[in-house]
């Protein structure tokens, strides 16, 4: 199910690297406003560049004003 499809903003947020002698791995972390219509929810997941991000956390939605729109941080871990 698509929830949004279009413009957003997305920032970098910061990125974690954990390195044992059995595997290698990163996080990758995004800071994503989307339009205040989206329809996010903690359990999805957002498609960006052909990479899929699963969303971190509840949504924080701000409805007031002329700045509204949804923020959400999504991460990824790279192998």
């Amino acid at each position: 199910m698509v929830v949004w499809s279009g413009r957003a903003s997305v920032q970098p947020d910061r990125a974690f690297e954990v390195r044992s002698p059995a595997r290698e791995t990163a996080q990758e972390r995004l800071i994503i406003f989307l339009p205040v219509e989206a329809d996010v929810d903690s359990a999805d997941r957002v498609i960006w560049r052909g990479l899929i991000y699963e969303v971190d956390g509840e949504p924080a939605r701000w409805a007031q004003g002329s700045l509204r729109h949804v923020r959400i941080r999504v991460w990824r871990v790279v192998r």
